[in-house]
């Protein structure tokens, strides 16, 4: 017989001697059951959780997400299974390929049998999904040819990457190109799971944060990096950019205000209406303009008149109007005034402590630095003092 070489490492491998010697103990002096409570079987326990927590310390993962089982089929099975019974009710479509070992293919049969629809999609000499039947999907016409593939790099929502190789086809009847698709699971040309862009939506619902904080949660949580715009094509694509919350009793008393989201596209504007009673979003509105006509149209849209009784908005010119049509007792929140109060104010106190050195210096060109800082700082804080009467004057008459 000549040399033996072996091919089938994928299903059974030749153990590695430190392997061998590392497991020979529990194979022979120490062949306990960890579940037990003598005290050999809890030493055996012992070492059964410092190997999960190696185990788990080398794939960045917690102990708890560890899990020995006897096989690859037991793996699968559980993996397969668990999943699609844990997912439910968010859809019960499954794909795979008809080239997967038979303890997937048979824990895909038995999920059919529950009730389950799997795709089985073919996988040619080279690796490449493609249709059984293709088609044409501009004209539907049957008369498609191969025309080599692409590399998909396939993300689903908990960050993990699959690089698979798709079918193209061309049509001589239109003269068009298509590709294998992964309908119901990935949109055509998104790498991102429907999964993945519909979380997204969820959590744009509940914590109204904008598309660029989207995506820094989904690179934190899920690794995924994920850019604003796909989300914000993702809202787009559900009709979601008009969100109404309609598990709420409007109180009748809400704050309105409109603030800028920078997307590859230019400039949106998002339009935020919150019940200040209730303490929580009423609605919203990406648009591309502040235009009034816009405010009101989204106002109007949001509220029945009968829940319309004060609403509080900033300084910008027409919202007066707006507010009084839509029947509204209007009142003008004073924290953007504040702000451009007080940014004013620093300004005028950045002039004024550049002007008392000068003044200091020429009176004195001998002082030193820490007596004109001293100085200066003095003179600066009496100013300050005198600034803030006269502001608290002005936003007490404000608010009136």
């Amino acid at each position: 017989m000549g040399k033996l070489i072996y091919m089938d490492n994928a299903a059974t491998t030749f153990v590695d001697k430190r392997v061998l010697d590392a497991m020979t103990p529990y194979l022979t002096d120490r062949c306990f059951n960890p579940s037990s409570i003598y005290d050999g079987a809890q030493d055996v326990h012992a070492d059964l959780d410092n190997a999960r927590a190696t185990i788990a310390k080398t794939l960045n993962a917690s102990d708890r997400e560890i899990y020995f089982t006897a096989c690859g089929t037991e793996s699968d099975n559980w993996a397969i299974k668990g999943v699609a019974h844990a997912n439910a009710d968010k859809g019960k479509h499954l794909i795979t390929s008809k080239i997967e070992h038979h303890a997937v293919l048979h824990s895909m049969a038995a999920l059919e049998k529950e009730g389950y629809d799997v795709t089985y999609l073919d996988v040619d000499e080279n690796g490449v999904f493609s249709y059984s039947d293709p088609f044409c999907k501009h004209c539907h016409s049957h008369k498609v040819t191969k025309h080599g593939y692409n590399t998909r790099d396939l993300i689903n929502e908990n960050g993990e990457h699959v690089i698979v190789k798709v079918q193209r086809y061309y049509c001589p009847v239109c003269g068009k190109y298509s590709q294998t698709e992964f309908n119901g699971e990935y949109e055509n040309y998104c790498n991102f799971s429907n999964e993945t862009k519909e979380r997204s939506i969820k959590v744009h619902e509940i914590s109204w944060y904008p598309f660029r904080k989207l995506k820094e949660l989904y690179q934190f949580f899920c690794g995924i990096e994920i850019s604003h715009e796909t989300v914000r094509k993702a809202q787009i694509v559900t009709n979601s950019l008009y969100y109404l919350n309609k598990e709420i009793q409007p109180s009748g008393f809400y704050g309105y205000d409109v603030q800028w989201e920078p997307l590859d596209d230019g400039f949106h504007y998002r339009h935020l209406l919150f019940d200040l009673v209730n303490n929580a979003p009423v609605a919203e509105l990406l648009a591309p303009d502040e235009e009034l006509k816009t405010t009101y149209d989204f106002i109007n849209k949001s509220l029945k008149p009968i829940d319309r009784k004060a609403i509080v908005t900033d300084l910008k010119p027409g919202y007066d109007s707006v507010m009084q049509k839509l029947g509204f007792k209007h009142q003008h929140g004073t924290y953007h005034l504040r702000l451009a109060v007080n940014e004013r104010i620093r300004k005028h106190l950045k002039e004024k402590d550049l002007e008392f050195r000068v003044n200091e210096l020429k009176e004195n060109e001998t002082i030193s630095k820490s007596k004109l800082d001293e100085k200066v700082e003095t003179k600066i804080e009496e100013l300050k003092s005198e600034i803030n009467i006269y502001k608290q004057l002005i936003f007490e008459l404000f608010n009136q």
